[in-house]
């Protein structure tokens, strides 16, 4: 269930399959730029934060970014790329940083245990992992519609589900 009118919203939850997504305002017409999702557990903000720092780790250190590609390559068909960081003011900069976190775990663990990092950088461990696929798998049908409105032919019957 939602808390507003707004049709996109409401297709892209129920493709997720969520019960509840609380909507800040009504969103501009071809986007999703009002929609913020209300979050339980302070843990799970912790957890957007250490992200967010270990992203900050990444892109102050140039030896931390060469020893992370490094680590990358040598994981037999592990993708090399960089670490992506949300910003407040766009929602699915969220779910883009989650997706790459969650590709680049193996290299993350093994960066971790090779080399220290400093007490404020944590890397998630598995079980937060799992919290952060989950987050991924609520925002994706959000983003598709998102993509699918900001298209040029796009009208908003194309991401209107009605409402049962």
């Amino acid at each position: 269930m939602t808390t507003n009118e707004a049709g996109i919203s409401r297709s892209a939850v129920q493709t997720a399959g969520v019960t509840r997504v609380d909507i800040k305002g009504t969103p501009p017409p071809g986007t999703l730029r009002g929609a913020s999702i209300s979050y339980r557990h302070a843990g799970q903000m912790q957890l957007l934060s250490q992200c967010r720092s270990l992203f900050g780790h990444f892109s102050h250190s140039v030896q931390a970014k060469q020893r992370l590609r490094t680590i990358q390559q040598s994981i037999q068909g592990h993708p090399v790329k960089k670490l992506l960081q949300d910003v407040s003011t766009r929602w699915n900069l969220t779910y883009y940083m989650t997706k790459r976190l969650i590709e680049q775990e193996k290299a993350l663990a093994a960066y971790e245990r090779e080399y220290s990092l400093p007490a404020c950088v944590v890397v998630p461990p598995g079980l937060k992992f799992k919290w952060l696929k989950q987050l991924c798998d609520l925002l994706e049908p959000m983003e598709e519609a998102t993509r699918r409105m900001c298209t040029d032919a796009a009208t908003a019957a194309d991401v209107i589900l009605p409402w049962p």
